[in-house]
């Protein structure tokens, strides 16, 4: 995270979905009472999580219902944000974010959801803004208007759509992705990035890529999910 310790103007923005709180886990629990006939109940929650935290599928519904597209979950994601997010699990990046919002390198820390969540008023030091996250035209729209040094997001999908279908100028920006199951893929048996372009496109565009855990428990590598 270059970009962090080389300046003292930093504006960081929190994309609010599976980074200071892991709302696929807190999902699955909103549905528990409506499906908790279903087998996959029968895990422990930490067998949940950690099939969650590794998954290579992004909609978590699908080890409920096969029939569910991305599409209708991420629509419902946004309706019901605040249900959702009040009963998600509190990341690491809580703590990440508290902590660079006090920093004097720090101008700004921006957390955007698409709308107010249960836990909003607790992150004091913090700005609130309310948009589509997971749309990169919104996302770089919010880039620019808000000079944005450094984002967390949990998709690296978004990171490739910016760069290469927005044409977003990344010049000296940091993009810490969530280490999640569907950010990586199998090449060769062995687990990489699911965009190894990204890597490549570091050194020519300027920006820096890391991926953080979210959980202190957690080891994506170990093994990839899938359906």
């Amino acid at each position: 995270m270059n970009s962090i310790l080389n300046t003292n103007n930093e504006n960081i923005l929190f994309l609010n979905y599976n980074t200071i709180l892991f709302q696929s886990m807190g999902f699955i629990e909103l549905m528990r009472p409506d499906l908790e006939s279903n087998e996959f109940y029968s895990l422990s929650q930490e067998k949940i999580m950690n099939i969650l935290l590794n998954i290579t599928l992004k909609n978590p519904t699908k080890l409920i219902d096969s029939t569910i597209t991305d599409e209708d979950y991420f629509n419902f994601i946004n309706k019901k944000f605040s249900s959702i997010s009040y009963i998600s699990p509190v990341t690491n990046l809580y703590s990440i974010a508290t902590i660079l919002s006090r920093q004097i390198f720090t101008n700004k820390v921006h957390i955007a959801s698409p709308s107010s969540f249960g836990g909003d008023h607790i992150y004091n030091n913090c700005i609130h803004s309310f948009f589509d996250i997971f749309n990169a035209s919104k996302i770089k729209e919010f880039i620019n208007k808000n000079n944005i040094t450094t984002v967390f997001l949990h998709d690296i999908s978004l990171v490739y759509d910016l760069i290469f279908n927005h044409n977003t100028d990344v010049k000296g920006m940091t993009f810490v992705i969530s280490r999640l199951g569907y950010n990586f893929g199998k090449i060769d048996n062995v687990i990489e990035s699911l965009y190894p372009k990204l890597s490549e496109a570091q050194n020519k565009l300027k920006f820096d890529l890391a991926y953080i855990n979210l959980f202190e428990t957690e080891n994506p590598d170990s093994k990839l999910f899938s359906q």
